[in-house]
């Protein structure tokens, strides 16, 4: 079984020979969403069939690729969003060079369990420290498209994730930040700036990837949504038992 990457830029009905990205009909050139895809010898079962793809996508994976999900990529996004985390797993700020950064406090189960499962009914979350030039340049150019940064206490915005599809996560001093894995864990999707280090890290799991943040629009992540909400991911870079 070969593993294959593609990095989806949403923009064409073309496949870029010189790179492994797949262009997608009916979407303006926008951000890159990581994904992985499982090529098939003939005689091993899909999992994932062609019939469960979105229409707009099925006419070019039907030519580029066979593919499913390996044991490890157990839920959509739409399962996880509404899935129990096991509380013990979560990562509590970073705990080896490969973890992800985690989660900034550690919280009690209960206190977990209330802000981990939400509805996710509002599009876009942007609570972002001004701390870096690169944040106040990503603030500025999301203002672009009418997406306000708000500074909330630590208690909202823990209990403000779950109400959200898509979270915005600039890299702060460092590539890696609290904001990536506290997203991923609540269920939402985080918007990062597209780095080969955070791609490694999280590399299975549901993100949506950028160059220029003013690229961000709500008509655009509507759209980004609805082809992730039930597409399967991988999310065990999320837990602690992965890196033990």
């Amino acid at each position: 079984m070969n593993i294959t990457h593609f990095d989806y830029d949403f923009s064409s009905e073309s496949e870029c020979d010189d790179c492994n990205h797949v262009h997608l009909e009916n979407i303006q050139d926008r951000p890159f969403i990581y994904m992985t895809y499982f090529e098939l010898d003939s005689d091993e079962e899909d999992i994932l069939k062609l019939d469960n793809v979105q229409n707009n996508e099925k006419k070019i994976l039907k030519d580029v690729i066979t593919f499913k999900m390996l044991d490890l990529v157990k839920l959509t996004l739409r399962q996880w969003q509404l899935g129990n985390k096991t509380i013990p797993e979560i990562i509590v700020k970073k705990i080896s060079k490969k973890s992800p950064k985690g989660f900034k406090y550690n919280f009690s189960s209960d206190y977990f369990n209330n802000v981990l499962i939400g509805k996710h009914k509002k599009v876009i979350f942007c609570s972002v420290i001004e701390s870096t030039e690169n944040r106040k340049r990503c603030i500025l150019n999301l203002k672009k498209n009418n997406i306000r940064n708000t500074i909330l206490s630590k208690e909202d915005y823990y209990k403000s994730l779950k109400k959200y599809k898509f979270v915005v996560s600039p890299e702060g001093i460092k590539i890696d930040c609290y904001t990536h894995y506290e997203s991923l864990m609540c269920g939402c999707i985080p918007i990062i700036q597209r780095s080969k280090k955070i791609i490694n890290t999280y590399h299975c799991c549901p993100i949506l990837y950028t160059i220029d943040y003013s690229e961000i629009s709500i008509d655009y992540l509507n759209k980004v949504y609805a082809l992730m909400i039930d597409r399967f991911f991988d999310f065990s870079p999320l837990f602690l038992s992965k890196y033990k």
